[in-house]
């Protein structure tokens, strides 16, 4: 849902590195956390629901689908990350999240049901998971401002505003 207008206004102070250029860097010189490794919260949510939308627009033009898109991307999402030296955390939205988000109501009767088909892939990737008491982003925030991560993976903007640094 992110927030309207923000991103050109960053786009006057931002820095573009790659994933494994900001895990060398913050990580081993900079030695967070003193294990030389980065720890990543991801909230996971808007990128799978990102995969679902790619996959009902692909639906409307095809007949057949030889593979689950949402799947197929979110395994090649955890690949990638798994390939890094860092340590993630994936974040799951609750049932219990708000049921308006800035005058959009969101659907909060039940889980996601892409998120079975997530879950499975994340522990022997070696990354850890856990669905927040609410809002994710929320969620992020806190576990950034007590040190418990070192940057936010998300496809959201609202963790600027909530006072995050490092998103990637």
């Amino acid at each position: 849902m992110g927030l309207t207008g923000l991103w050109p206004l960053f786009n006057l102070y931002k820095q573009t590195k790659s994933f494994a250029e900001i895990a060398a860097e913050k990580g081993f010189v900079r030695n967070f956390n003193t294990s030389c490794t980065l720890t990543v919260g991801m909230d996971l949510s808007p990128i799978l629901d990102s995969f679902q939308a790619k996959k009902i627009a692909l639906g409307r033009k095809v007949l057949h689908s030889p593979t689950d898109l949402t799947q197929s991307q979110f395994f090649w999402l955890v690949s990638q990350l798994s390939e890094t030296t860092t340590c993630n955390i994936v974040i799951f939205d609750t049932v219990s999240r708000p049921r308006q988000k800035r005058g959009t109501n969101v659907m909060v009767q039940k889980e996601p049901y892409h998120y079975d088909y997530a879950k499975p892939f994340i522990y022997p990737a070696g990354f850890h998971f856990h669905t927040a008491p609410g809002e994710t982003d929320a969620e992020l925030v806190e576990m950034y401002k007590r040190g418990l991560i070192d940057i936010v993976l998300t496809s959201d903007s609202n963790v600027f505003a909530l006072s995050v640094l490092l998103v990637a």
